[in-house]
């Protein structure tokens, strides 16, 4: 086994680097760390929403009901 000259191209056409046995600690740390994402997902607080549609809810019976007792007092 060997080193295949076909590896270069196919690591750089993937977006890759390869490197040389001098450079491999000093460049590879050195690109883990530019490269490094984290991802943090934060909690979104949903509750209001529920809460809105509760709130929603409650006010339209309160219209409908209003709206029923005063139809029924116009009739009498």
């Amino acid at each position: 086994m060997g080193y295949n000259d076909d590896l270069d191209a196919i690591v750089r056409a993937g977006g890759g680097k390869v490197y040389g046995e001098e450079s491999v600690k000093e460049l590879l740390i050195k690109d883990i760390i530019e490269k490094e994402t984290r991802r943090e997902q934060e909690k979104q607080d949903r509750k209001w929403i529920f809460l809105a549609g509760a709130m929603l809810v409650f006010l339209l019976e309160v219209c409908v009901r209003r709206a029923a007792e005063l139809m029924k007092l116009r009739r009498v």
